[in-house]
């Protein structure tokens, strides 16, 4: 099977599997963040969703699954659902995610994560998710295997300077 850098891809003839020639599985996987607010008070939460996705064509078994949350968070819960073929079991956790996951072709898992931020937090929170597929799958664009998102932290005008009122 040959195969185009980003042309289109066909099945083999005569049927088969879509492993390239060596018999190595190739998965093109992709992940991505997004918060759904850009800013977050402090002591609020910040919602993230995270979209970790294969666009085939084939089957990943064991991919990780990577968030670690930055320290101006101090907590986080999250969930993964995952679309038919592809599994993100346990579904839920708390704290960094750090997960083997399998994706089906065409396949998808998304995990929503809420994260309270600190009391001192300051500045832009930036938080990466990466996927990684597991030894012996080819990925050809690893350039989409981490995702990103930024909050900004809004700090309280009435007592950021330790006083009521501006300046």
């Amino acid at each position: 099977i040959r195969r185009e850098a980003f042309g289109p891809l066909s099945p083999p003839s005569g049927g088969g599997s879509w492993a390239s020639s060596g018999g190595t599985p190739m998965a093109n996987l992709s992940a991505t963040k997004s918060a759904a607010a850009p800013t977050v008070a402090l002591g609020g939460t910040v919602d993230y969703t995270l979209t970790i996705a294969n666009a085939g064509p084939d089957a990943v078994v064991g991919a990780t699954v990577t968030d670690a949350f930055p320290a101006a968070f101090a907590s986080v819960l999250w969930a993964c659902a995952a679309t038919a073929g592809s599994s993100c079991a346990p579904a839920t956790g708390s704290g960094n995610i750090n997960k083997l996951v399998n994706l089906a072709p065409l396949g998808s898992i998304v995990f929503t994560a809420q994260a309270v931020t600190r009391g001192d937090a300051s500045g832009t929170i930036t938080n990466n998710v990466a996927v990684v597929p597991p030894a012996g799958t080819t990925d050809p664009a690893l350039g989409n295997n981490i995702g990103t998102a930024a909050v900004t932290v809004l700090v309280d005008p009435i007592h950021a300077n330790g006083f009521e009122g501006p300046g």
